[in-house]
């Protein structure tokens, strides 16, 4: 636990000659909301479902 022992330097960016004046502002943040469809394949043979997932996929524009 050597870490905590060790001296912590703060550098104030005045000592290295940068001006932080902000150059963009923020207005506003808003999430990602993203809607899920839950569709629920029928429970068949492997091939049947695959077939009705691709079709699935094909109607929202993913595929």
């Amino acid at each position: 636990m050597e870490a905590g022992k060790k001296p912590m330097h703060e550098i104030k960016g005045a000592d290295l000659g940068i001006d932080f004046i902000p150059v963009n502002q923020i207005r506003a943040l808003k999430g990602f909301v993203m809607n899920r469809k839950n569709i629920i394949l029928n429970q068949g043979s492997a091939a049947d479902e695959v077939k009705e997932l691709a079709a699935a996929l094909r109607k929202e524009g993913v595929l």
